[in-house]
């Protein structure tokens, strides 16, 4: 028999709670509030989408939408059959695969009866024990759950950003190849523009790209780039009065 309540939460050493972030007061979490955040969340706890899709099959055992953050008050005993058939017929190797990733970084806790089965021991209208999987870990770790998805949050707002001014400054470089012949940037430069947009390249990679485009715009003459600009917006082309709910 294995009874597993793992202080450790997600892979990463950089998102082990810290002794200060283990005294804070434990309340309770909406369990739906904790998937949307895990989510966004999921490369930064290296945990895939397959998993999560089990988690949330898990949470729907649970009655309650709040998830408590004592050891134990907070467990779910489906059989592997039931989760199948509510996960659209997902194999019981392929369930069992996810399962132990789920454990293993300490997302939910394994609370295993003498025989490995899962069931529980009610008294009157209530569950006085329990085998199966508890999901308190994730409300005893929300706190670094919303800020690790909050950064992952920001991440993304930064990489939208530079592969949206990535995709202006290649379309400028162009334009002004088009004007006049050789006062645009490299042929490499723009092709290396073009896959690395078709890519899902990391943070440094686009903003060391964007410093290289950004430089080759700043070589054109002013002229040139005035000229560019000009180009870009004649390519409206529709009358003034068809565009008078324009935002520029």
């Amino acid at each position: 028999m294995q009874n597993t309540f793992q202080t450790q939460f997600g892979r990463p050493e950089a998102y082990v709670p810290t002794p200060e972030q283990a005294e804070c007061k434990q309340t309770d979490s909406d369990k739906w509030d904790l998937l949307a955040a895990l989510t966004k969340a999921a490369p930064d706890f290296q945990v895939s989408h397959r998993s999560l899709t089990v988690l949330k099959a898990l949470m729907t055992f649970l009655p309650d939408r709040d998830i408590g953050s004592d050891p134990g008050c907070a467990i779910v005993f489906p059989s592997n059959r039931t989760l199948s058939d509510r996960l659209n017929g997902m194999p019981e190797s392929t369930l069992g695969r996810h399962l132990s990733q789920l454990v293993t970084l300490g997302l939910v806790s394994r609370h295993s009866s003498p025989n490995g089965k899962r069931f529980a021991h009610r008294v009157g209208q209530g569950i006085q024990c329990a085998f199966g999987f508890d999901l308190s870990p994730l409300a005893r770790h929300a706190t670094q759950l919303f800020s690790v998805a909050h950064q992952a949050d920001l991440t993304r707002q930064r990489l939208r950003i530079l592969r949206d001014q990535i995709a202006a400054l290649r379309t400028a470089l162009i334009e002004a190849a088009l004007i006049e012949p050789g006062q645009g940037a490299d042929t490499d430069l723009l092709e290396l523009a073009r896959l690395t947009l078709r890519r899902k390249s990391d943070e440094t990679t686009l903003r060391a790209l964007h410093q290289q485009l950004e430089a080759a715009f700043t070589q054109l003459p002013t002229a040139k780039t005035a000229a560019v600009e000009d180009t870009v917006l004649a390519k409206m082309s529709a009358t003034d009065s068809h565009n008078e709910r324009h935002i520029q």
